[in-house]
């Protein structure tokens, strides 16, 4: 698995140009950057196509600044423009059918209710209308290095073979150590089923070691186990199950709001 084509969504703010910032540094300048903004047009039909236009040309003009801003920084910079109407969802799975991804990323901010307060309504978006791998990136996160990776997940949703790649590619790029994780809401042994799946992940020579927490809140047990290994990054397989509600619930203590500097990579588990 390559990283060849990378998304960067964008809305100009401060977030989205870290977000960015913080993705080149990961991945270097070999990679294709696309920078895609959308815009939504809510007028009448006699003044949509105007107003439309002129949304589009603003948007250009937007990217065409930042786009400069980014080449300054990385002079070698391969970099494409796209700037959509529609909702960002909308947005980017119209134009993965024309230009494929390997990856999206996006800014993400703290907000006051459910998954938002770790990642943001519109990463959030994203995150589950999109069928790619998402890279949420908080203000504060500055690539340095990668050396300490968490992969967590439901044991039944931790062997896709994609996400398994994906996560091999990560640790190789980075030559990073890569710590599996689950999190057992109770106190109860290990079913026979668990237990065969933890052995099955062990022996993936991806996992550095495979650790089962015991904690009724999977995101206080999942986020103080990335405190405890010093992670770089979170990559989490759990779009569309209940471990993501799980993940991202609404019970998330202040102690969870304030790990703002991790980015949390959100793999596909269907």
């Amino acid at each position: 698995m390559e990283f060849n084509v990378i998304y960067l969504l964008t809305d100009f703010s401060e977030h989205a140009k870290n977000a960015g910032e913080y993705a080149i540094d990961a991945f270097g300048t070999d990679v294709s950057y696309v920078l895609i903004n959308s815009y939504e047009v809510r007028s009448t039909a006699a003044t949509l196509i105007n107003i439309e236009e002129i949304a589009h040309q603003e948007s250009m003009a937007h990217l065409e600044n930042e786009a400069e801003r980014l080449l300054e920084i990385y002079p070698n910079l391969k970099i494409e423009k796209w700037s959509k109407s529609g909702s960002i969802v909308n947005v980017i799975n119209r134009c993965l059918k024309n230009y494929d991804a390997d990856l999206v990323v996006t800014g993400s901010k703290g907000m006051s209710k459910l998954d938002e307060i770790l990642i943001g309504s519109t990463a959030s978006a994203v995150i589950r209308g999109v069928d790619r791998p998402v890279l949420t990136i908080p203000l504060k996160a500055k690539f340095t290095q990668m050396n300490n990776i968490v992969f967590g997940s439901d044991l039944l949703n931790s062997m896709k073979a994609e996400n398994i790649e994906i996560t091999e590619a990560l640790k190789d790029r980075f030559n990073a150590k890569v710590s599996a994780a689950t999190v057992k809401m109770n106190k109860t042994d290990l079913s026979t089923e668990e237990q065969l799946l933890i052995d099955k992940l062990s022996k993936r020579d991806v996992m550095d070691d495979v650790t089962v927490i015991r904690e009724s809140d999977v995101s206080v047990g999942l986020m103080n186990f990335c405190k405890e290994s010093s992670a770089d990054l979170l990559v989490v397989v759990a779009k569309h199950t209940s471990f993501f509600k799980r993940f991202f619930h609404k019970s998330i203590t202040n102690d969870l709001v304030n790990h703002e500097m991790l980015p949390i990579l959100v793999l596909d588990d269907n």
